[in-house]
């Protein structure tokens, strides 16, 4: 990979400050605005010159240009930079092989005093000038944009630009979200059982049953996700099935910035034996500008995993964001079949690229809170790469030790059920008697309303809790000692 000093030196044999075209008369005739205010004319090839001995320096801008949302290959386009009608700077494209994209190097002529520019776009291929309202600050000696992240000359059209809207500020766009105006509800919502609003977007009202432990191999089809842009199936390259991004994961045609994700609806108690993240995964996704770290928007693409409790609206990464620098043979996997006119990649993924991810939830969370889990792939827009699989995903499973707690179904009965007052009755006959059992009732939302410790005996085995005053609505019992843990859906109910 070639360094900036060496792009500029070479550049520089290609600048056209001085180039004067030859001079042919401008037919201009209306033929757009575009949505960012740009004006496109018919034209021939211009004779944008500049008189370098007018000025006392230079500044310095490394950029490229991009038409209607896609990067230009014409070697025949012209950008001009200009104060008022006055030419100060003038380049066409150059091509990097190493880099696969086509720069423009241009010096841009002025004096000590700060000036507001503009510029133009010639398109040698419609013979059109595009011009904008965008400006560009110039300061004598200064450089604008670099090898790494170029400086965009934008003009043109976006094409089919999306606008959407996020309402209530809870990250999920009106294309998504089934209620935009409560920041509750959305396809992350926290499902509450009995009062016929579909939090969670995924059009059925039942609300998950908060667990300790989650597993999935992804060798079925599983309906315990809310997805956009993924799915669980199995691929080429791949034995078994997965949860997998959209392969790839951009669209040429639908320049919009979005986030592609996967929601585990199953809301997860955090533990404090085991508190962990466990899965495998492939991610292709696109390489950010060298040093650069998240979340500046040169950092490009990523992946992260997010997590979020019922009274939060935004979520909280367990991770930081990452692409495929992540791990050498998925870079250079990623860089191996670049397209040098798009900069996409056309790198695919197989099972081989498999590498083990693992996410400490207590750094963020403490034992006891109720969250949702999502895994988010963002994609800027611009250049993108064939995606994100998962596979073998464990959460909160324990490692085999002496000390672990077993989850066990149906291991004790509480009564009566439905709870018409403040006392259930809870027969213990399955636990140790010499065990002090941990009682936790939390309610639909995952909040823990109610919590004591008692010693169960082999003489009474019915032991009585006396809950606080609570509403009508869904709860969960669960019930643990040293060796094992327990759940059971409990109704309360004043009728």
């Amino acid at each position: 990979m070639i360094g900036e000093a060496e792009a500029l030196a070479l550049a520089s044999t290609f600048f056209y400050c001085n180039l004067l075209f030859m001079k042919q008369k401008i037919t201009f005739s209306l033929f757009f605005l575009s949505l960012f205010g740009v004006l496109q004319v018919a034209a021939q090839v211009p004779d944008w010159s500049v008189n370098t001995n007018a000025y006392q320096g230079t500044m310095t801008i490394v950029g490229v240009i991009q038409i209607d949302g896609f990067e230009t290959w014409g070697t025949d386009d012209v950008v001009g930079v200009f104060a008022g009608e006055e030419c100060r700077g003038v380049a066409r494209p150059i091509y990097s092989s190493a880099l696969g994209r086509y720069f423009v190097f241009l010096s841009v002529f002025g004096n000590e005093t700060p000036e507001i520019m503009t510029y133009r776009v010639y398109e040698a291929a419609r013979d059109s000038i595009f011009t904008t309202t965008a400006t560009i600050s110039y300061s004598l000696n200064a450089t604008l944009g670099t090898i790494g992240s170029p400086y965009i000359f934008e003009v043109g059209q976006l094409p089919f630009v999306f606008i959407l809207e996020d309402k209530d500020g809870d990250g999920f766009f009106t294309d998504t979200d089934c209620d935009d105006e409560d920041p509750f509800i959305n396809p992350g919502g926290f499902e509450i059982a009995g009062d016929s609003i579909d939090q969670n977007c995924d059009f059925f009202l039942e609300a998950g049953i908060p667990q300790i432990t989650y597993v999935n191999n992804f060798n079925e089809i599983s309906y315990d996700f809310n997805t956009n842009g993924f799915g669980i199936r199995q691929e080429s390259g791949f034995d078994n099935g997965a949860m997998h991004s959209n392969h790839p994961y951009g669209d040429l045609f639908f320049n919009e910035e979005k986030n592609l994700y996967s929601i585990l609806n199953i809301p997860i108690i955090v533990d404090e034996v085991s508190p962990t993240i466990r899965f495998q995964e492939v991610v292709l996704v696109e390489p950010g500008v060298e040093g650069v770290t998240y979340p500046d928007a040169a950092f490009r693409d990523y992946v992260i995993v997010e997590a979020r409790t019922a009274d939060q609206v935004n979520w909280t990464p367990l991770s930081e964001a990452y692409d495929a620098r992540a791990d050498t043979i998925w870079e250079q996997t990623y860089n191996s079949n670049i397209d040098p006119f798009g900069g996409t990649s056309n790198a695919v993924g197989d099972q081989t690229m498999y590498r083990e991810r693992l996410l400490d939830i207590s750094e963020h969370f403490s034992a006891g809170d109720t969250i949702k889990i999502r895994f988010r792939l963002y994609n800027d827009f611009l250049d993108f790469g064939w995606g994100w699989a998962i596979d073998d995903l464990e959460i909160q499973k324990a490692v085999p030790t002496s000390t672990t707690i077993a989850y066990e179904a149906n291991i004790f009965q509480a009564f009566p059920n439905p709870l018409v007052d403040q006392t259930l009755s809870v027969n213990t006959t399955q636990f140790n008697p010499a065990e002090v059992l941990q009682f936790s009732l939390y309610d639909a939302l995952g909040k823990l309303v109610f919590y004591e410790k008692r010693r169960s005996t082999e003489i009474d085995t019915n032991i009585q809790l006396d809950l606080p005053s609570l509403p009508n609505g869904l709860y969960y019992l669960q019930i643990s000692d040293k060796e094992k843990r327990g759940s059971q859906k409990i109704i309360k109910s004043n009728q």
